[in-house]
């Protein structure tokens, strides 16, 4: 798993406004249990793709797992 997201972390540095590596290095973070990190690049890449639906329910679960239901409710 590090290996992909070193390799998400090097499009994103070429193109910070790729919402769905974005998006796919917040799901590699959630994967490896990285939760803080994966709810950080979620939120990025709903402020690069404010439509993206799934972001906005991947971190919504997240939240909500972390108890945290009043966020959680923001994004679903």
């Amino acid at each position: 798993m590090e290996d992909l997201i070193l390799s998400y972390k090097k499009v994103i540095h070429l193109n910070p406004e790729d919402f769905a590596s974005l998006f796919n290095l917040g799901a590699a973070f959630e994967k490896s249990n990285r939760t803080y990190e994966a709810i950080s690049y979620y939120k990025k890449a709903i402020e690069v793709n404010p439509k993206y639906a799934k972001a906005y329910h991947n971190l919504g679960n997240i939240l909500s797992e972390l108890n945290n239901t009043a966020r959680a409710a923001e994004y679903f």
